[in-house]
């Protein structure tokens, strides 16, 4: 039987880790996300790995906290082949290796105050590594299914959120899982034919009436939704939403494993 261990973005909003084991006992980890913002999020990077080798790793999209523990993996030889959009990979391409750059940076920043224990401060990764792993990265077209592992597949749909951004179908071990990553205004196209001088805010992702209108193309309700991705308030209220629509719905803890 499948599973799946909910290794980042589980109760809170950074650091999307899916992994996906089939039934054959291949390790497919859907996003590889960096964990940001909080001291005891961030040192969940440098914990050690110990989900094993992976057959494949599946990108929805490139922002950082989908792909930022990429390079890491990578360079730790834990991982087979890497997919994503031709979008994602083109955009990894600038952000992987800037994220990198940023990493050696806090690690001479570090070294010059004297404030780290670590004696010398390292980066988590270097922005060459980061430029190893982009160069891993395989893209493919939107809707067209993609052989991942033996009698695994995954078919990339648009997701609206940014260039090459995608929500994932799989089929694996006769289950079909749908793996949204980050749906941003959906269903609307609006044109621009301005010059923005200043915008002082815009939010890229869906709100949870955005994510009613996605989940509700479904022809019909979903075996099972686990909630990832967000902090514990909002997590909840969609929770409580979706079980009054009478679905069976569950908000994993960090680390947690389901059978599917």
């Amino acid at each position: 039987m499948a599973s799946l261990t909910f290794l980042g973005a589980a109760q809170t909003v950074t650091g999307s880790r899916h992994l996906l084991t089939t039934a054959s006992g291949n390790r497919v980890l859907i996003d590889a996300g960096l964990f940001q913002g909080r001291k005891e999020l961030r040192l969940r990077n440098w914990a050690p790995w110990t989900s094993g080798k992976l057959d494949a790793v599946v990108l929805t999209h490139a922002h950082i906290d989908h792909t930022g523990f990429l390079p890491r993996l990578c360079a730790q030889g834990l991982v087979r082949r890497a997919l994503c959009t031709e979008g994602t990979r083109d955009l990894a391409w600038l952000l992987l290796p800037d994220s990198g750059h940023l990493q050696e940076e806090e690690a001479r920043y570090a070294n010059r105050r004297g404030y780290s224990k670590h004696r010398p401060a390292l980066p988590l990764y270097t922005a060459a590594a980061a430029e190893t792993a982009a160069r891993r990265l395989e893209g493919f077209r939107y809707d067209v299914p993609v052989e991942v592992v033996d009698g695994g597949q995954v078919t990339f749909h648009q997701a609206g959120h940014i260039l090459g951004s995608a929500f994932l179908d799989v089929r694996v071990d006769g289950k079909r899982i749908l793996f949204s990553g980050d749906l941003g205004r959906y269903g609307t196209s609006v044109p621009v034919r301005a010059k923005v001088v200043q915008m002082t805010g815009f939010s890229a992702h869906a709100d949870w009436m955005e994510e009613d209108r996605w989940l509700a193309r479904a022809p019909s309700p979903p075996d099972r939704v686990f909630l990832v991705h967000g902090e514990p308030p909002a997590i909840e209220a969609q929770r409580a939403r979706l079980s009054a629509k009478g679905w069976r719905v569950e908000a994993p803890q960090p680390g947690q494993e389901v059978q599917l």
